[in-house]
């Protein structure tokens, strides 16, 4: 069994820095609810959605993503809406509650969209937003410093940034089922300092 303490090293936060991403391998449903605490670091880009998945259907999309609009405002999108969160996030590090149900938390502001159709989903990606379609997959720069699922009340997934101390690989380890993901994508993901 891996343990945070003898196999690897806890970090403040990893960084991708545009090439890196991780599969979270889960895939929401009628009861999920996802947590982040992250901070976007990219300041050349704006207009990117970078966590969760999106997936389309014939004309329409069926969403439960997150990201960057702007240098102050976040894109939140869930089920077939979306919203634009004026004067939060950006380059600033802030806390993100999605709930399948619409239901939305932003640091201490409250949003409510529309729910998820569950039947339509994938799994969902951090610094990624998986989608499938060509060209609606888009990554982005930032800084996660923890990522947690729950279904209903009970913790699924709690994604902690750390490190690998044998080989120095840089992931998130799911101290719930003891589970090291690392990058699926190319390059090194940046980290924090040791905590």
């Amino acid at each position: 069994m891996m343990t945070l303490q003898n196999e690897y090293q806890r970090v403040d936060y990893i960084e991708s820095t545009g090439t890196q991403w991780i599969d979270m391998n889960y895939i929401p449903n009628e009861n999920t609810l996802w947590e982040c605490d992250v901070m976007f670091v990219n300041r050349n880009n704006i207009d990117y959605t970078a966590f969760g998945m999106l997936y389309r259907i014939e004309n329409t999309y069926s969403r439960f993503h997150f990201g960057l609009n702007n240098k102050n405002s976040i894109s939140i999108a869930v089920g077939k809406t979306d919203i634009i969160a004026s004067g939060v996030g950006g380059f600033d590090k802030f806390k993100i509650v999605l709930n399948t149900n619409g239901d939305v938390q932003i640091d201490n502001r409250q949003y409510r969209l529309e729910a998820l159709d569950v039947n339509h989903v994938m799994s969902l990606h951090i610094f990624r937003r998986n989608s499938n379609m060509d060209g609606l997959t888009v990554m982005c720069e930032a800084r996660l410093y923890g990522s947690r699922i729950y279904e209903g009340d009970k913790l699924i997934k709690d994604f902690v940034p750390c490190y690998r101390k044998f080989d120095g690989e840089i992931g998130l380890l799911d101290i719930v089922n003891n589970v090291f993901y690392e990058n699926c994508g190319t390059g090194k993901f940046l980290k924090g300092e040791d905590v």
